[in-house]
């Protein structure tokens, strides 16, 4: 025995009826014999509906999973017989020592609020009929009784309930609150108490008398034993105290707080299963003038504290409301995001946990590093379009003339024409609309984190992310269609057959890696861009989803890219050897070897860039820290990833195409004789035979 008791309850119901019954324990008095385990036997294939649990969580139960099979429990008795046959007798206090009685009370759902401390102990009138029809367990577990001179009394609303912690919620009529999440979703009052301190303000200039008391009812509602939710302000309340205080914060700008809306909160009373405390219904002498009219508003007149003759200047209230906006704006509606470099940049969201970033805030990069960014991306963005579809268009205009090996370029522009669109839609729709989202709760707007709420946002993700990956796996098809014809020798017949082989794995990959990313709701937008994709403010998502993929993908291409020329190498030495020319080898090696270093190396950049982005990220947002990130990086990184998209037209660039399209714009083009291109060293009024003419065309069509 110890000089405190501690009782600890656990309690599952099953109940075969449609109206929930409850068990209301009572713990009158201590006795010093000890209770052991008590348990009775259940059946559990009973059925617990929500509202059973939400009336037994009202009654301080935890409900958890049945402890022991059904009809496995037994019933211990106390070691003293006296003990049991005290639990039977009237409620007493014995002179020298305490009572310990526990009495069981079966009641009706709709006889609850009839529950109150007076009455007395009794057994149950039938207690056949109710084990009959509504099987119960009850497992009580050990009670730590105190010495046979203590006498202590329990609480069980101390299971929920809690003193009032935040200061200036305290003496407002109640002084108990929730140990749940509050209805502003806070789920402690340290949270709470912050965002209380910041209307602090705007509660001394009494707009409305009953600010404080709205504020704290919400922030740290009412919490009753016998009420099984916390008792929030009545929507009357709320939508007097609006009436009163949204005119001032409108004058500044400044919205209603979401978290404030009135529409969520009962109307009275006087039905239904919600309570609400409905204030003072007295008119605050400060709140109305003389006449009832409504106190005037800073320089407009017409009230104590508007005119020039009030108690408190127009100027310097409006400093007073003006600190109270910023404290608002900076600060977040929850903990403070005291590990972050600019904390008062960023809005803790309660939700996730997360601090997000303000959206118009500059954290790691200035407005004119944004302009240069956004200037940055439209040129080079355009240059990827409009090579990629040069590429795609060529492709179509002649398809005899691109076989594989060479196809899968067709589709590898395709991408970085779907890649570039990205950017596209992100500066037509523009910063804000494209990465930014508004918090429900604090009713900031904050730089999107889980963006597939926002459509332009899941477009860009879509675009960028999706097409990227499938680009790097078209490449790897590319060079391996290309170790098939070199290496072993596979004629382009042959390589076109297989080529769904080559589809499968080409647009499977980026559709898993994409659904991954969707599922787990990573979508994030980035300061810098304000473009959205994965891993741009989560690193353990960067090293996942882009750095893991695009490693493999790297890997797999230079493996192939090196069998390939290894191979092509081997075959020029025998063409060679059997003195043919190899002019077609060194002409196809070395266009293979410019645009595999053109893809490979940008590949690798934008790799290691992301290896630094995943490495110094959490360094830059450390305060205090002298790190910053490189605006050079993140430029030359979107350059790397657009650049690629241009080398594609160097596939197409040959005399071919250029008569290729000459012939496609002829009909458009005005009519004009035909020129001839003399050879060097012929002179001025020289001619040249037809038949010299056509043979240079021919050798030059070669």
């Amino acid at each position: 025995a110890s000089s405190s008791a501690e009782l600890q309850l656990r309690s599952e119901l099953f109940s075969d009826y449609d109206d929930l019954c409850v068990m209301e324990y009572r713990l009158l008095q201590l006795h010093p014999c000890s209770i052991r385990l008590l348990e009775l036997p259940v059946d559990t294939t009973g059925g617990l509906e929500e509202r059973s649990a939400e009336r037994a969580t009202g009654l301080n139960w935890s409900l958890g999973p049945t402890p022991n099979p059904p009809f496995g429990g037994h019933l211990l008795t106390p070691r003293s017989g006296t003990c049991a046959s005290q639990r039977q007798q009237e409620r007493g206090r014995p002179e020298n020592h305490g009572e310990l009685s526990l009495l069981a009370k079966v009641e009706h759902r709709n006889s609850i609020s009839n529950l109150s401390a007076r009455d007395t102990p009794r057994s149950s009138k039938r207690p056949d009929s109710i084990m009959a029809h509504l099987p119960l367990l009850l497992l009580i577990l050990p009670a730590l009784l105190p010495s046979p001179t203590a006498s202590v009394g329990i609480d069980f609303a101390l299971h929920r309930c809690e003193p009032i912690a935040v200061e200036a919620c305290q003496g407002i009529g109640y002084n108990a609150t929730t140990k749940m999440h509050n209805l502003a979703g806070h789920a402690e009052q340290r949270d709470a108490e912050v965002l209380v301190r910041s209307f602090m303000p705007l509660i001394h200039y009494k707009c409305s008398a009953n600010l404080r008391f709205l504020l704290c009812s919400v922030l740290t509602p009412m919490c009753d034993p016998k009420w099984p939710k916390p008792i929030g302000p009545c929507r009357p309340l709320c939508q007097h105290v609006r009436s009163r205080c949204s005119p001032v914060l409108a004058d500044f700008g400044f919205e209603w707080p979401a978290f404030l809306n009135c529409s969520r909160f009962p109307l009275s009373n006087a039905r239904g299963d919600d309570m609400c405390m409905a204030g003072s219904p007295e008119v605050d002498p400060e709140e109305d003038g003389p006449a009832g009219e409504p106190v005037g508003r800073p320089g407009r007149g017409g009230g104590s504290r508007g005119g020039s003759g009030g108690a408190e200047p127009a100027e310097d209230w409006r400093l007073n409301l003006e600190k109270w906006l910023h404290a608002v704006r900076t600060q977040s509606f929850g903990p403070d995001c005291g590990h972050m470099r600019n904390r008062e940049q960023y809005v803790y969201i309660n939700q996730t946990a997360d601090c997000l970033l303000r959206c118009g805030a500059h954290d790691l990069f200035s407005q004119d590093d944004k302009r240069l960014a956004d200037a940055w991306v439209a040129v080079l963005a355009t240059l990827c379009a409009l090579s990629s579809l040069l590429t795609i268009a060529t492709f179509l205009m002649d398809r005899s003339r691109f076989k594989y090996p060479v196809r899968p370029v067709l589709f590898m522009a395709l991408c970085y024409l779907c890649y570039s669109l990205s950017y596209f839609v992100r500066l037509a729709a523009g910063r804000e609309a494209a990465s930014c989202d508004r918090d429900q709760l604090s009713g900031s707007s904050v730089l999107i984190r889980h963006g597939l709420d926002n459509t332009n946002c899941a477009v860009v993700f879509l675009l960028q992310y999706f097409f990227s990956m499938a680009a790097s796996t078209w490449y790897v098809m590319l060079v391996f269609t290309w170790l098939l014809q070199a290496g072993w020798k596979w004629s382009p017949e042959a390589v076109a057959r297989k080529s769904c082989y080559f589809h499968l794995p080409a647009w499977v990959v980026p559709v898993c890696l994409t659904v991954c990313v969707l599922i787990v709701r990573k979508v994030e937008a980035d300061e810098l861009f304000g473009m959205c994709n994965v891993g741009n403010q989560n690193s353990h998502t960067l090293l996942s989803f882009v750095i893991v993929p695009n490693v493999v993908f790297l890997a797999l291409e230079v493996i192939f890219l090196l069998a390939g020329f290894v191979a092509m190498a081997r075959v020029r030495r025998h063409v060679k050897s059997d003195g043919q020319k190899t002019n077609k080898f060194d002409m196809l090696m070395g266009k293979i070897g410019l645009f595999s270093a053109l893809y490979v190396v940008p590949n690798a950049c934008i790799t290691a860039f992301n290896i630094y982005d995943y490495s110094s990220r959490d360094l830059w947002h450390v305060p205090g820290s002298p790190y910053r990130p490189s605006l050079a990086v993140f430029l030359i990184k979107v350059f790397a990833s657009l650049v690629i998209g241009v080398t594609t037209i160097l596939w197409i660039w040959s005399a071919k195409t250029l008569q290729t399209w000459r012939r496609l714009l002829a009909p458009w083009s005005a009519s004009s004789p035909a020129r001839v291109h003399l050879p060097l060293g012929a002179g001025a009024s020289g001619s040249m035979k037809p038949t010299e003419t056509r043979s240079r065309v021919d050798s030059s069509d070669i």
